[in-house]
């Protein structure tokens, strides 16, 4: 049998255990139909709410600090990261690990490849805290903004949590 595909979208301040509590599943199948049933187990969803980016210098071709803020809606632990992809920017001195000016997410790293800033976090940060985390990385990180600057119509930039 052919299982149509239908687009689920998770709810926007992600799946933790109180949440998936309410999650069922059932089906009608032709063999007979099946109940609603909790789910035995779930991989949690983090979200990120809120989120900003500011740059300390936003000129097209210079190097600027920059910041990222927001808030989330899970647990993180200590070592789960959150990532943001900037297509675009670019470093003179290549993928390296650094620190920020942040005491939650001191460690960051930046992946040249993938234009990728990584934020590492240093402790836990409890389900119930709602804070506004903002970490801010130096211009002498030396991440430079896109020549062509960023547009509102080009390569999203991005954040997501793998917390």
């Amino acid at each position: 049998a052919t299982v149509p595909y239908t687009p689920m979208v998770l709810p926007p301040g992600g799946v933790d255990a109180s949440r998936a509590a309410g999650l069922l599943i059932s089906t009608n199948a032709s063999a007979g139909p099946v109940l609603p049933l909790a789910f035995t187990s779930f991989v949690q969803v983090n979200a990120l709410i809120d989120t900003a980016i500011s740059f300390a210098n936003p000129v097209a071709c210079a190097v600027s600090g920059i910041t990222v803020a927001f808030r989330v809606s899970s647990r993180v632990g200590t070592g789960d990261t959150i990532r943001c992809a900037f297509p675009g920017l670019t470093s003179d001195l290549g993928s390296r690990a650094f620190f920020t000016q942040s005491a939650t997410f001191s460690q960051a790293s930046w992946n040249a490849d993938a234009s990728s800033l990584t934020f590492t976090s240093s402790g836990v940060i409890e389900q119930s805290d709602m804070s506004l985390y903002q970490v801010t990385v130096a211009s002498s990180a030396g991440l430079a903004l896109p020549c062509e600057g960023i547009r509102a119509d080009g390569p999203a930039l991005s954040i997501r949590s793998f917390a």
